[in-house]
């Protein structure tokens, strides 16, 4: 599994690169309070491909684990359609409200958000059906093609148009990865109702990702830009936790056998561990570079980065736990620790943003992370502790 993942951290590393050059680019064209907005726009039009999407993406992932997984996974790519429609309906919404005057900043938030997240439904059903290269190689291929876009449309001065074409363009060119892989659509009513348990958890993951809309409505444009710019910039250091979410999920749920089940989910949070210690050793450096590259328009975000990154490190072990439950069909146990860190993180946002602005905005950030470790793994040691003890202390094949 070792292997797996470690390839799966290759090419999500290279995505985040091609990830982090598209966001560079982009904020730096927009300027902190434009891309502000940009980024609400994206926060909210990604909410709501989750909310309309009604835990499909999560049960993509344990689809080896159902019955009929092909029938199963050609129907969630179908839904994943109209739910694109009315995603954008709720980003242009979300730009009615916050006053946005460039409609094109909202078009290409539009674009950009529906493009990653039918391009992410689309890999986890091939991550689900156990087809973890095709998945990443997707992957990398759809971020080299946004970013082409974007450096092309640099050169021209018309990033933001490329930005909102490129990406409704590019949509129906995403299912060509699922050739050979999807049968017939199971029901459409039997895989919403397969999906539904996981509504709830998902829903409050994305939740967190909304950081950007709150931002803007409690800081001002300048302050919640910042913040932005803190959140976007360093997304993509969640590659290895990300890379073990979508290759152990699917392990654990194809896995009948309960000690290589156990066994499993040990290897994957000790790696997801070293991933958090790495994160929060390189925080500073992290918070520094950020600045560097983002230019004196930014000026302040190091701080905000650097908490970020701390974050995404706590935020890798609580996929360890969020895997393990999914896979046994257990999303409510999430759901119900997702809820009330949400909850705790959301009473003290607003004085911590009041009083630090950026600085005190990604502190929630953090808090909202360690909380949700706490919660979780609490709850683990509790009810599957004991064996997962024994088992730690055991040799494991990679």
């Amino acid at each position: 599994m070792y292997k797996l993942i470690f390839f799966g951290a290759g090419s999500r590393i290279s995505a985040a690169i091609i990830q982090a050059v598209i966001l560079v680019l982009v904020t730096r064209i927009l300027g902190a309070s434009a891309f502000g907005h940009f980024a609400a726009v994206v926060s909210a039009t990604a909410m709501a491909s989750v909310v309309f999407g009604m835990g499909m993406d999560s049960l993509s992932l344990r689809l080896s684990g159902l019955p009929e997984p092909r029938r199963v996974g050609a129907s969630i790519v179908a839904l994943r359609y109209p739910i694109v429609f009315l995603s954008a309906g709720v980003g242009l919404l979300t730009g009615w409200l916050l006053g946005t005057k460039d409609l094109m900043v909202v078009l290409s938030g539009i674009g950009f958000a529906v493009y990653d997240s039918a391009g992410l439904s689309i890999e986890a059903v091939i991550f689900g059906l156990n087809r973890p290269k095709r998945a990443q190689v997707l992957l990398v291929l759809r971020r080299i093609v946004m970013c082409a876009g974007v450096l092309i449309g640099w050169k021209f001065g018309v990033v933001l148009p490329v930005v909102a074409c490129l990406s409704v363009l590019s949509l129906p060119l995403l299912s060509l990865s699922l050739c050979g892989l999807v049968g017939r659509p199971h029901g459409l009513v039997g895989t919403i109702r397969y999906a539904l348990p996981y509504l709830g958890a998902t829903l409050l993951a994305k939740v967190q990702t909304l950081d950007t809309v709150f931002a803007s409505s409690i800081l001002p444009a300048e302050a919640a830009g910042v913040y932005a710019g803190a959140s976007r910039v360093t997304s993509p250091l969640n590659t290895v936790a990300a890379a073990t979410l979508s290759i152990l999920t699917p392990r654990l749920a194809d896995t009948s056998n309960s000690s290589e089940r156990s066994s499993a989910f040990v290897a994957g949070r000790r790696l997801l561990r070293l991933s958090c210690i790495l994160l929060v050793v390189a925080s500073p450096a992290v918070g520094i570079v950020t600045e560097y590259v983002l230019g004196s328009s930014f000026s302040g975000v190091a701080v905000p980065a650097a908490i970020m990154s701390s974050a995404t490190g706590f935020a890798a072990i609580n996929q360890a736990y969020v895997s393990y439950y999914f896979a046994q069909g257990r999303p409510n146990v999430v759901a119900v620790r997702r809820l009330i860190g949400v909850c705790i993180a959301a009473c003290c946002a607003v004085p911590l943003a009041w009083v630090w602005g950026a600085t005190g905005m990604a502190g929630t950030m953090l808090l909202l992370q360690v909380v949700l470790l706490l919660l979780l793994g609490l709850h683990f040691r509790r009810t599957e502790g004991p064996s997962q003890s024994r088992l730690a202390a055991l040799p494991l094949e990679a």
